[in-house]
């Protein structure tokens, strides 16, 4: 049967097939193999991805039981961190399964119900990143300074001589900045996520200006300094959201 012979292609190794893979090699006519994909499809003996191509149950199943795996061993292991990169797992994912392009498999994942993208990664649907009861108190406390001080921010080390050794003060950094509730410019440079939206909404109204978006003219918006504008600008671009052109950003 035409089923057969196009499951055993894609289940004989973990890899995807086009279309037009599977009909060379088999010598069948374009309805003949699209009907065959739809029923392997609906039995779920086979998955097509958001590329078209399609995989077996068989390479589903290893994708899928890999990256819950990876995914586990990562949140047990960066428990204040809200996602993996994306680019980390797909380099676990190359010893399931044999992709010419892994970009679509995290929407697979997420389509299976095995994992959740977010815009800096991915996880597992059930983690979540939460502060310990006793670091809650600080935890509010560090955020509403960091809020009141919007560009002229204090550095991370002052605030641990207000706090016993076991309230972790660069490890609650790190969690509100996963949280979305601070954005961490550099190791050593928090800003509070609404100075941030604010830094951001000034870079738009620059780009429309003559001078255009430099470190200077955000520097003068915010009412900053360099040591907070060219952080700012280098996030910024890090994370896709401005465009650098010579001396110039421009949003994205």
């Amino acid at each position: 049967m035409i089923i057969e012979a196009i499951y055993k292609i894609l289940s004989e190794t973990n890899a995807e097939y086009t279309p037009e893979e599977i009909r060379k090699a088999l010598e069948l006519s374009p309805a003949e193999m699209d009907e065959a994909l739809t029923r392997l499809v609906k039995d779920q003996r086979a998955f097509v991805l958001a590329n078209g191509a399609y995989i077996s149950d068989r390479t589903a199943t290893r994708l899928i039981d890999t990256a819950r795996r990876v995914l586990t061993a990562y949140h047990r292991k960066n428990p204040y961190k809200n996602t993996m990169p994306i680019v980390d797992l797909n380099a676990s994912l190359t010893r399931a399964a044999t992709m010419k392009d892994f970009t679509f498999i995290a929407d697979f994942l997420q389509v299976q119900g095995i994992a959740v993208r977010a815009e800096d990664g991915i996880r597992l649907p059930e983690h979540q990143v939460t502060l310990p009861e006793p670091w809650l108190q600080p935890a509010e406390e560090i955020l509403a300074v960091y809020q009141a001080a919007r560009f002229d921010p204090p550095m991370p080390g002052n605030f641990q001589a207000n706090y016993p050794r076991d309230i972790n003060v660069m490890a609650i950094l790190k969690i509100l900045s996963e949280i979305k509730k601070l954005v961490e410019l550099t190791d050593q440079v928090y800003i509070s996520y609404e100075a941030f939206e604010e830094a951001f909404a000034c870079v738009k109204q620059l780009a429309g200006t003559p001078e255009g978006v430099t470190i200077a003219t955000l520097r003068d918006a915010t009412q900053s300094t360099r040591k907070i504008s060219t952080p700012l600008l280098e996030y910024m671009d890090a994370k896709g959201l401005t465009r650098r052109i010579g001396d110039k950003r421009l949003p994205v």
